[in-house]
């Protein structure tokens, strides 16, 4: 019977009272489970917001890391390209300065070689009048055949001649053999 029907009705106030007694228990129980329920979905409400929480710390954490990894990354590149740039400046200068050493360097082996020639040349006349007066004499003595004495003393002339020659050559061996050692200084 519905309850309606039995307010409608006035019986006894004991047979009232018994029949809302187990609705009232059924009610009380239902309301308490009701409530181990809320307090249940309150507590897994508030531990799902920690959660939350930790989580979006994480991930403002996370974020912030990444910030500063990105303005680090970016101070890198520029860092990098500072000093790519001043490789290049470097570089640059080094060519220059080879360029202008190869001029030196050619310009003074030119000068080099002209004093080595003159020398050369020098050396080469003095050997030649050498030569010429050891033949004048050497002419003389022939042309003559005076004196014995006068041909010895051709005889030393033609040797101290001959031993001019000898310096002279030597002189001009160790001449191409400076020329030799300076070339392979200047190339290495």
């Amino acid at each position: 019977m519905p309850i309606s029907e039995r307010a409608t009705t006035t019986p006894s106030s004991s047979y009232y009272s018994l029949e809302l007694d187990p609705l009232l228990s059924d009610l009380a129980e239902k309301k308490l489970s009701l409530r181990r329920s809320l307090a249940w979905l309150d507590a897994e409400l508030k531990d799902a917001k920690i959660k939350l929480a930790s989580k979006e710390q994480l991930l403002a954490q996370e974020s912030e890391n990444r910030k500063f990894a990105e303005s680090r990354a970016r101070s890198m590149e520029e860092e990098v390209k500072k000093l790519h740039k001043c490789l290049q400046d470097k570089d640059e200068q080094l060519r220059t300065s080879i360029c202008s050493t190869e001029q030196y360097l050619s310009s003074y082996k030119l000068d080099i070689l002209r004093s080595q020639i003159s020398v050369a040349q020098a050396t080469a006349e003095a050997s030649a009048e050498s030569a010429m007066l050891a033949r004048l004499q050497c002419l003389s003595l022939s042309g003559g055949h005076e004196k014995i004495n006068s041909l010895g003393e051709c005889e030393l002339r033609v040797k101290k001649v001959e031993e001019q020659l000898d310096l002279v050559q030597k002189f001009l061996e160790a001449k191409e053999l400076s020329q030799v050692v300076i070339r392979l200084q200047v190339t290495n």
